[in-house]
């Protein structure tokens, strides 16, 4: 059986965020460095996180929701988070719409996709994007792409690269 959180307000979800990605201080670069698993590796972190700093469940994957995976949530539906890990693509990764001379194209299309995955989850409270962007991205696009109807945000440094958190 679930535990039954109080309320959080958007800010206390910010903070809970911002403080579980930064006590993974040099942690999170070598983790990134992982092949494909650097994202599922973060939404465990912030579930553990959560558990033994917070006593709150925090679960990744959804049953009643297949298309979606490795969304975060809570079961009382007042938060639901996507995590990104933005970062130079490989040559070979690029899609066949993506200018050569603008490799964050795939991280275009792939960060819209779950901003719109996200924004059609029905009943949940709070929904959140956490972008966490490697040193040495220029991620201007990603970032327009992120906060345009973005209701709050907050962006901090870390070991690494610097993250993002937007409200959609």
């Amino acid at each position: 059986m679930a535990k039954s959180l109080a309320p959080m307000t958007a800010s206390e979800w910010f903070d809970l965020f911002e403080h579980g990605l930064r006590s993974l201080g040099d942690r999170l670069p070598q983790a990134l460095r992982l092949n494909g698993s650097g994202e599922q590796w973060i939404q465990a972190q912030l579930s553990l996180y959560a558990w033994y700093q917070h006593d709150m469940e925090i679960w990744s994957g959804d049953r009643n929701a297949p298309d979606l995976p490795g969304r975060l949530f809570t079961h009382d539906q007042q938060m639901a988070v996507e995590i990104k890990y933005l970062r130079k693509p490989q040559r070979a990764r690029l899609t066949a719409t993506a200018p050569l001379d603008r490799p964050s194209a795939v991280n275009d299309a792939s960060l819209c996709d779950d901003i719109e995955r996200l924004k059609s989850l029905q009943g949940y409270q709070h929904r959140f994007m956490v972008v966490v962007s490697a040193d040495g991205i220029d991620n201007a696009v990603d970032t327009d792409t992120l906060t345009h109807g973005a209701m709050m945000q907050r962006q901090f440094a870390v070991a690494g690269g610097s993250i993002r958190v937007c409200q959609i």
